[in-house]
């Protein structure tokens, strides 16, 4: 102290030199200081009497050493000990206090250097300090800041007053322990200060800044009081009583007085138009007072929170200070939400609060919406910040509670928490919106297994199930030892092949589709239900399948296998891991067991250990953080919309800086809230922050449509609103992506959006980046560093920004290509994948060309870091790839993202292809995807050249590693040969020869195994391009000779291709050398012995056969025929049932499982060259049909054997010409003549036709001889029905002549029998139309007006005008008048007939004329074949033997032939139909085709007689029973002669006259009358005809003549033409034409010329006879001639009497 008073000597010397008080002063304290008798506080006193003496003086040199002095006096233990004192007065703080009373009129520096001195001396721990010291140091510092406007003054003064009561409090605390009476005492001392502070408060009349002044020291007071002061009653007396009511008056306080004073002082944050609206208390115009209420109950809660007896107090405070306020002063409201959930203290207050239920949460999120509801943008922008910050508390809260867990922690911050009670925040959880460690869930409800099938076929499969297991169990150790994912994964794919081959050798199981690839994803199926089992927990059988099925990787599928294998681990009570070593040599839980969690995106658990039931420690923190984690999701989830509203996305309004500012408040809020909605697995929460977040910083369509005309960087500005905000808030996407989308999988939508905007921005890069060519190591891997403290951004600081940007990006897509588990990488993929869609289909198609963004680039990455992964984790992600890029690439119109999708495909599958194991189907999987784009036939044609492209280049690179794949890579050739327009278009000679190039490359493959189980599909893919128009072999009109050649070149290169392919299955079989092939051998055996012999064709012959009354029932009701048909068919001949073979043993069943697939090839082989025999073209069809009959020559004569021909043609070369006949190939359209496919169909027949001889002959007694023949039988009659070409049934019928000449030497009875029933079905069909128009043309039934002709006259053709003259030469006997040139036209028409039905509805049946015309020339050639079979020498040199049945057949048709057509004169309306078809005034017959039938069946009866050695004319003759030739000889002759009796009686001189009448009345029963053809659509040139009854139609023309003459012109008829809609046809008969009746009666004589005649050749026949002969036959011949002499008045007939006599005169004299 002395060294202080040496200072300030000399300074009181100068600076009071004529102040002689402060002389005086200075040597009172001086001398006192040497006086060491006296009391401390007396030298004390004078000191700093004198000291503050200098500061009132107010020198800076002598006030810094007066403060020296006061500092050391604080500091001193001498000076400043009270020990000794007794008086309070005297203590030194009331002595410094009371010498500082003039500080308020000090200077403002040395009043703040006071301020400090007091603080100090105030805070120091060893000067004694009580209550009094306080109020007078209170009072002090009150008066200095009601007389200063200083505002650094004022400052330091509420400082001094909050640290002197801090310190006040701490000291006091500082000296006691917890819970002794000391801190009672102290307590006691808090509440009588606290009250004081209230008490002045409540009682005196304050201005604002003693009030303030006030509230800050209980605010100082309450902020330093321990968490114990809630234990003491008074102090929460004080608090409730004293202090709420204190602070609920001022909240309610609305004095005039001082509010007018506080109207002019603005509000915090409202303006003053807001504030009038509503009624403020006056603390809210001083915002002072109010932030130091809201100090005051900030720490009110923090006290309370302890105390859970003050919840309703704290209730009604919240509501208060939260809730009262108007919105527009909640400023400091808002701040102290902020305050409390940002301070870690207060935090935990804030936690206490939530446990305990109080409505803290509920106010606060009350308070908040209310806010969201207020236009001041502040308040709006506040309560978004306030959400960030609640959004930060609880997730650091849950984080402190997660770190510090321990029972100590809990005990002192959360003394309430009782496990047992608030538990009960997990139940008020939605389920669907929780996951408890994992975003999936696995359902243990255990299944009930109920298997009833009891079949063979489940038994071989259980046995197969247990196989499968055994397998397992026996390399699980193996397994579970392995050190590395990708040795673990070659082992589980080595136990599936060995699984497939003993599957193999199994016999009598169905193991069809039991490949590898099922048995490979069955065996991880396993290990994820047995894992899982090991918890105690059972799978449900959808999510065993979940694996196998739900990945849509298979191609291949049994399910009943793996329902088997399931039932068998279902019904296991132990799982196969225990017993296991589960943990490593480390402790840590197996690689096994990391790779299932990783396929699944299960959570097993396996290795974290459950606490012991004695350690209640550990179960405690755990169901503490447990309660922590479903308490906060509870409160999110329960105040959700609160988030929704203020967060909503709004149409931004108001000043730039206030939307700029709310913007980036949203960001930063939408961050925290995303960050806490993922520490809280809240996945609504981060889809919902995800969403708004990235719309906010990432306007992805802005950026697309972006106008180039301006500077870049501007429009950069303007999209980046603040580049480092927005450059925060993509990377905290980037950064959390992979938790954000594992835990929300909707939330990879917005993640590829960040993705995308990062691409977007690359067209900010300088050119000489840009151009750079980009791969996924363009990207440094230690980004430049990038400005963060600017606001807005240079050129160079923006590409840094880029690159960094892109650094992230690229690492995100490797990150999550590696690490992401199975289930959240494919959602990641399908996110990708519709973010394609988007930008392609969707929008703008220049704006998605002009696109930076490539997200194909991403599949490729994602497909290629799978590489090194499980094989399960490739098949499953390249399946939703593969679907995403079809999609892409069937869009048709946007030629880049079909080019981009094809390339990523090529890519994908040229990374991933393998050499397979046996029995998987891995590159098949891969090339599928082409298959499948192209058989949706979407593709343009550059498209499909772009994908022939990359399978020539695949093959020419990998051809020894496709495997499998060859079978999609020939689907998809195949199916681009097959979409519609693609032959038509011209394709380049480069593509055709890259075909061939695919087939030439296979031709090499050295795998025996991959070859024999592709070729099914390359044999289909090649014989497919064969067939195309477009793709080898052009059309048939060849345009030039360098387009010949090349087809010829192709074609050769094609042909060489398919007989290698002959060679080699011949020699594979020879060998039999590989493995049998599953798929083949169940084709196989799929395989039927023979097919139906009832074809399409067929089936409506045969229908329309039945339609009609069986023709021998019909025959039998005749007089006389009658009986001839009932003698012929006496011995049990049964024609309604058609002739069958059966083959019961297939061709293949004594051949090994090898050779069997050999010859399942080589089915499939003949059966593509068939179906090429219809539609290849001219130049190769030659070649290929030889080729194919070589080749089936070969087969006969090979170790095959011939019944493997025989049922090729049976099976399958036949039914394609079946098929032949229903095509349109035979006509060409555009000139109306004969195309090259009929010429192709006529040397077909040919050449099957001598095929068939040539088997037929060689291989006579084999069982598919027979077959063949009926078969090919067939063909010939539905070639033979077709009428729409005149040329197709005389092949037929060539064909049949020469194979039954060449043949019928060496015929079996079983192969007359054949023939014989199917010409007797060929008779039938050809006599069908025929048959049908007599049922209609009856004159008993009356049905003429049923009937309706169809006439067109707009085709004209050479083959129309052929079958005219021949239907001529079979109508019309005598040909004396030409044909009308037009004529031939009629040929096109229809016969229209209404069949009746129960409903009296109009079913009409149309008979072509053409078909009725056709079959009647067919059936010509028919009968003359007959007469040659069995009358002609060229068939009698062969000498053949015909069995008795077959002859009987034959004749039975000749009967059938020559009823119907004798049936057929018998109706004068059906020839007047025909009549005007041929446009002819004769009539028409049916003599000739009746002549020629009859002549025929004479002889035949006539021959057969002769030729029977062995028989007895005469007793044949006398017995009538008899059933002999002869005697059905004598019945023939009879019927024709009594025909021709009954014929003559109606034609005899003597009765002209009534016989004119007679038929006059037959010829005028029925006419032709020409209808309207108005209701016939665009048919102009068609004209209809109905037949009527003549006296009705008489009647109706003369009504209608009337009615014309009455009414008006018809509507729309032509005034100028002379024809109407409705006339009288020209046939219109007279009753006087005499000559009409006469051409009837011609009609009837020229029906008896020609029984007569043919009556007559019979007699001229025998008369030639030689003796023998003639003798034997001579008793039936004077049996039948007298009664012929006396009946018939033919000169013929007379003539061969005459003849025969005279043989009878010459022989035996008479």
């Amino acid at each position: 102290m002395d060294k202080i008073f040496e200072k300030l000597a000399p300074l009181i010397d100068q600076t009071t030199s004529n102040n002689v008080l402060v002389k005086g002063y200075y040597e009172k304290a001086k001398d006192s200081i040497k006086m060491a008798h006296l009391p401390i506080e007396s030298r004390r006193g004078d000191c700093l009497i004198f000291l503050s003496q200098c500061l009132i003086n107010g020198k800076s040199r002598l006030s810094h050493v007066a403060f020296e002095g006061l500092q050391f006096i604080i500091q001193d233990s001498t000076y400043s000990s009270d020990y000794s004192t007794k008086k309070e007065e005297d203590t030194l703080p009331s002595q410094l206090v009371k010498n500082f009373q003039k500080m308020p009129e000090w200077d403002k520096q040395i009043q703040c250097q006071s301020l400090t001195l007091i603080m100090q001396l105030f805070s120091s721990s060893n000067i004694r300090i009580c209550s009094g010291n306080i109020d007078e140091c209170m009072q002090l510092c009150i008066k200095t800041y009601l007389q200063t406007d200083e505002t650094s003054v004022k400052l330091a003064v509420r400082a001094t007053i909050t640290q002197i009561i801090n310190s006040f409090c701490l000291n006091k605390y500082a000296k006691t322990s917890p819970g002794n009476q000391d801190e009672i005492a102290v307590f006691m001392e808090m509440t009588a200060l606290i009250k004081k502070f209230i008490t002045r408060l409540e009682t005196e009349e304050l201005g604002v800044d003693e009030i303030i002044l006030l509230l800050d020291a209980i605010y100082s007071l309450l902020s330093v009081q321990p968490i114990g002061v809630c234990k003491h009653k008074p102090f929460l007396n004080a608090l409730d009583d004293d202090l709420g009511t204190l602070i609920k008056r001022m909240f309610e306080w609305c004095s005039p007085k001082r509010s007018k004073q506080g109207i002019q002082l603005p509000s915090i944050l409202g303006s003053e138009k807001n504030c009038s609206k509503v009624i403020i208390p006056d603390i809210f115009f001083s915002n002072e007072m109010v932030s130091s209420i809201y100090q005051i109950v900030e720490h009110l809660i923090r006290i309370y929170s302890k105390n859970e007896e003050s919840q309703e107090i704290l209730n009604r405070l919240f509501h208060l200070v939260f809730l009262q306020p108007p919105v527009s002063v909640r400023g400091e409201g808002l701040k102290l939400i902020k305050r409390l959930f940002t301070n870690q203290v207060m935090l935990f207050c804030v936690g206490r609060l939530l446990l305990q239920k109080t409505s803290f949460w509920n106010i606060i999120m009350d308070c908040l919406l209310e806010c969201s509801q207020c236009n001041i943008p502040q308040i709006l922008t506040e309560a978004i910040k306030i959400l960030g910050a609640i959004s930060n508390g609880l997730c650091e809260l849950k984080s402190i509670c997660n770190e510090r867990g321990s029972i100590e922690f809990v005990k002192d911050n959360f003394p309430s928490y009782q496990p047992n009670v608030d538990v009960f925040y997990v139940n008020e959880i939605n389920e669907n919106d929780c996951d408890v460690k994992v975003n999936k869930k696995i359902n243990i409800e255990s299944e009930g297994c109920t298997n009833n099938s009891d079949n063979n076929n489940d038994i071989c499969l259980k046995e197969l199930a247990k196989i499968f297991v055994d397998f397992i169990e026996k390399k699980l150790d193996k397994i579970l030892e392995s050190e590395n994912y990708g040795e673990i994964d070659e082992i589980v794919q080595n136990v599936a092949v060995d699984i497939y081959k003993k599957s193999q050798t199994l016999e009598n199981i169905n193991s069809h589709y039991v490949v590898s690839d099922l048995i490979y994803l069955t065996i991880w199926s396993t290990f994820m239900y047995e894992s899982v089992k090991m918890n105690k927990h059972n799978l449900d059988k959808e999510v065993f399948l979940a694996i196998i099925t739900h990945s849509g990787s298979l191609l291949f599928m049994n399910e009943n296998f793996v329902n088997e294998v399931f039932f068998l681990l279902q019904s296991r009570e132990t799982s196969i891991f225990n017993g296991k070593k589960l943990l490593n040599k480390e402790g840590k839980v197996n690689l096994l067991f990391d790779m299932i969690e990783d396929i699944t995106g299960f959570v097993l658990g396996i290795g974290n250990t459950p606490p012991a039931k004695g350690n209640d420690n550990e179960s405690f923190i755990r169901n503490f953080n447990k309660t922590i984690h479903h308490m906060l999701h509870y409160l999110i989830s329960s105040r959700w919309e609160v988030f929704c509203i203020l967060l909503a996305k709004q149409t931004l309004k108001g000043e730039k800086r206030h939307l700029k500012e709310k913007c980036l408040s949203e960001s930063k809020t939408l961050q925290s809230l995303a960050k806490m909605s993922l520490s809280l697995n809240y996945s609504t929460g981060v889809e919902f922050a995800l969403d708004h977040l990235v719309e906010l910083i990432c306007p992805l369509e802005e950026i697309r449509t972006r106008d180039f005309s301006k500077p870049k960087y501007m429009d950069f500005r303007k999209i980046w609103q603040d580049g480092v905000e927005d450059l925060e808030g993509i990377s905290f996407v980037i950064e959390y992506g992979l938790n954000f989308g594992i835990l929300a999988s909707t939330t990879w939508k917005y993640i590829i959006i960040t993705l995308e905007y990062i691409y977007e921005m690359s067209f900010l890069l300088p050119q000489e980046f840009t151009t750079t060519p980009s791969n996924e190591n363009s990207i440094p891997s230690s980004p430049l560093p990038i400005p963060t403290a600017e606001s807005s951004f240079s050129s160079k600081d923006i590409v840094k920004i880029l690159y960094y940007l892109n650094h992230i990006a690229t690492k995100f897509i490797d990150t999550a290509s590696l690490m992401l588990p199975l289930p959240d990488l494919r959602r990641f993929v399908v996110a990708i994948g519709n973010a394609i869609e988007n930008k392609w289909k969707w929008c703008d198609e220049k704006i998605a060309i002009e696109s930076r963004s490539d997200l194909f680039g991403v599949f490729k990455t994602i497909m290629f870091k799978s590489k090194g992964k499980p094989l399960i984790h490739t098949m499953s992600v390249w399946n939703l790839i593969k679907l995403s890029l079809i999609d892409m690439a069937s869009i048709g119109d946007k030629e880049k993202v079909v080019g981009s999708s094809i390339e990523c495909m090529r890519d994908s599958t040229i990374i991933h292809l393998r050499n397979e194991k046996e029995g998987f189907n891995t590159n098949m999987f891969f090339f599928d995807s082409f298959q499948l784009l192209v058989v949706k036939d979407v593709l343009t044609i550059e498209g499909k050249e772009q994908i022939i492209q990359i399978f020539s280049d695949i093959v020419t690179r990998y051809n020894s590693s496709l495997g499998t794949g060859w079978k999609p890579l020939f689907s998809a050739l195949k199916s681009i040969n097959n979409a519609a327009g693609y032959g038509e278009n011209a394709v380049s000679t480069y593509i055709s020869f890259a075909i061939m190039d695919v087939f030439a490359k296979y031709m090499e493959i050295k795998d025996i195994f991959i070859q024999m189980s592709t070729m099914s599909e390359f044999i289909v893919c090649l014989t497919q391009h064969m067939q195309s128009k477009g793709m080898i072999f052009g059309t048939c009109d060849v345009t030039s000779d360098k387009e010949e050649e090349e087809d010829e070149t192709l074609g050769e290169a094609a042909l060489c291709c398919i007989s290698k392919i002959q060679i080699l299955l011949l020699r594979r079989f020879n060998d039999n050398d590989f493995n049998p092939i599953g798929q083949l051998l169940k084709r196989i055996d799929k395989r039927v012995v023979e097919l139906e012999n009832e074809n399409e064709i067929s089936k409506k012959i045969n229908e329309r056969i039945h339609n009609l009354k069986d023709i021998q029932l019909s025959i039998e009701e005749d007089i006389y025929i009658g009986k001839v048909l009932q003698k012929l068919s006496s011995s049990s001949i049964n024609l309604s049932k058609e002739y069958n073979v059966e083959i019961t043993e297939s061709c293949w069943d004594k051949f090994s499982d090898s050779q069997k697939c050999v010859i399942e090839l080589i089915l499939s082989l003949c059966e593509q060259l068939s179906a090429l025999l219809i539609t290849c073209n001219q130049q190769m069809h030659s070649k290929i049909r030889q080729n194919l009959v070589d080749f089936l020559m070969t087969i006969s004569s090979s170790a095959i054997g011939p019944n493997l021909t025989g049922y090729i043609l049976c099976n399958n070369l036949l039914p394609i010409m079946n098929n032949w006949l229903t095509t349109d190939s035979f006509i060409d359209k555009e000139q109306g003549e004969i195309g090259c496919g009929l010429k192709n169909f006529r040397q077909t027949m040919g050449l099957i036709t001598n095929l068939a001889q040539e088997y037929i002959s060689e291989n006579l007694n084999n069982i598919w001889t027979e077959k063949l023949l009926l078969d090919l039988l067939e063909l010939f009659n539905n070639s033979i029905s077709q009428s729409f070409n005149l040329a197709i049934p005389r092949i037929a019928i060539s064909c049949l002549k020469h194979l039954t000449q060449s043949l019928c030497n060496i015929f079996t009875s079983n192969c007359w029998l054949i023939l014989s029933y199917s010409l007797y079905k060929t008779f039938l069909i050809t006599l069908q139309p025929l048959r049908e128009l007599c049922e209609v043309f009856y004159p008993k039934f009356n049905e003429m007006e049923s009937v309706e002709l169809m006439l067109n006259e707009n085709i004209e053709t050479p083959e129309a005008k052929e079958l005219l003259l021949l239907a001529k030469e079979m109508f019309f006997i005598d040909d004396n008048n030409c044909p009308n040139q037009n004529a031939g036209v009629m040929i096109n028409g229809v016969i229209k007939i209404r069949e009746n039905t129960q409903n009296c509805g109009k079913t009409f049946k149309d008979i072509p004329i053409k078909e009725f015309f056709s079959n009647l020339v067919n059936h010509r050639l028919l009968l003359n074949f007959i007469d040659e079979v069995l009358l002609t020498p060229c068939f009698k040199d062969k000498k053949f033997d015909m069995c008795l049945t077959s002859k009987k057949i034959f004749l039975i048709m000749l009967l059938c032939s020559g009823y119907v057509t004798s049936e057929a004169d018998r109706r004068p309306a059906l020839k007047n139909v025909i009549k005007k078809i041929v446009n002819e005034e004769r009539e028409a017959n049916f003599y000739k085709l009746t002549g020629a039938t009859w002549s025929v069946l004479l002889n035949s009866f006539y021959n057969l007689s002769i030729n029977d050695e062995d028989s007895n004319i005469k007793q044949y003759l006398q017995n009538s029973e008899s059933s002999h030739w002869t005697t059905l000889l004598l019945l023939t002759i009879n019927c024709l002669k009594d025909t021709i009796v009954n014929l003559e009686n109606e034609s005899i001189d003597s009765r002209i006259s009534a016989a004119i009448r007679e038929r006059s009345e037959l010829s005028t029963e029925f006419t032709l009358i020409q209808l309207d053809n108005s209701d016939i659509p665009n048919n102009d040139d068609t004209k209809v005809y109905k037949i009527i009854k003549t006296e009705k139609s008489i009647e109706e023309f003369n009504i209608r003549k009337k009615r014309a003459s009455v009414n008006a012109m018809p509507k729309r008829m032509n005034p100028f033409s002379s024809t109407s809609n409705l006339t009288l046809s020209k046939d219109y008969p007279d009753d006087g034409d005499k000559n009409q009746y006469m051409s009837y009666i011609m009609d009837t004589d020229l029906n008896i010329l020609t029984l007569s005649s043919t009556l007559s050749k019979l007699i001229l026949q025998f008369t030639r006879e030689e003796k023998k002969n003639f003798e034997k036959m001579l008793p039936l011949f004077n049996a039948v001639i007298p009664d012929l002499n006396r009946i018939s008045t033919s000169s013929d007939v007379r003539e061969a009497i005459s003849l025969y006599i005279e043989r009878m005169i010459s022989n035996y004299g008479l």
